[in-house]
């Protein structure tokens, strides 16, 4: 952020602190403490972080700012590995490099050394019901 949008982070901050009837100092958005006149402070992401879709932004102490974003981080993380495994983006054999003859490609590997093609279910029960009908004959 420029100097002077966070000066006008600041002024709303404080127009906001006396609308609540908190004082002329902006409150932290994370412990609800002043942040005093020449106290380290940064914009903090208020409720929702921008990484999952925030847009609300505020002031807080640097120290609490730090201390957050440390949790915020792990949490992101844990998020989007969530989805992505959710939705298939990831996960077991969908690498960039799957292994050859891996659960997700044309090919399987026979235990005795041999490369069959990988039949789809309904291919297998069709060449099933054909084993047990030349069985019965």
């Amino acid at each position: 952020m420029t100097p002077k949008q966070r000066e006008a982070l600041w002024d709303s901050e404080v127009a906001r602190s006396k609308a609540f009837g908190w004082g002329e100092l902006p409150r932290c958005n994370l412990c609800r403490c002043p942040v005093g006149i020449g106290q380290a402070w940064d914009v903090s992401h208020d409720g929702t972080p921008k990484a999952l879709g925030g847009t609300a932004v505020g002031v807080a102490h640097r120290k609490c700012n730090r201390e957050d974003g440390h949790e915020v981080t792990r949490t992101v993380a844990k998020v989007k590995r969530q989805r992505r495994r959710h939705i298939g983006a990831s996960g077991p054999g969908r690498g960039s490099r799957p292994l050859p003859c891996g659960r997700n490609t044309r090919w399987k590997a026979k235990i005795g050394g041999g490369v069959e093609p990988r039949l789809s279910q309904g291919q297998r029960l069709a060449q099933t019901k054909r084993i047990k009908q030349v069985g019965k004959q």
